[in-house]
């Protein structure tokens, strides 16, 4: 399973939340101290594209293509 490296936080011992910011293309990573828990989140499994929905898309493409060449003078 991937792991969004983005949505990183830290949740200190005593509550204070922190997570990774970016300034100006600069990453400021939270201090991990003693106690901290560190929490990565989970990328949710993905389904990839079978046969049917290829078709369907290159159905729709084309259609698309061919309403754009007849309106066009």
């Amino acid at each position: 399973m991937k792991q969004k490296k983005r949505k990183v936080y830290v949740i200190y011992p005593n509550g204070k939340v922190d997570r990774t910011r970016s300034l100006f293309l600069v990453k400021v990573y939270p201090k991990i101290t003693p106690g901290s828990e560190i929490y990565v989140p989970a990328k949710p499994a993905r389904e990839r594209m079978n046969a049917q929905g290829w078709i369907g898309l290159a159905t729709s493409i084309s259609t698309l293509a061919i309403i754009i060449r007849t309106l066009l003078p």
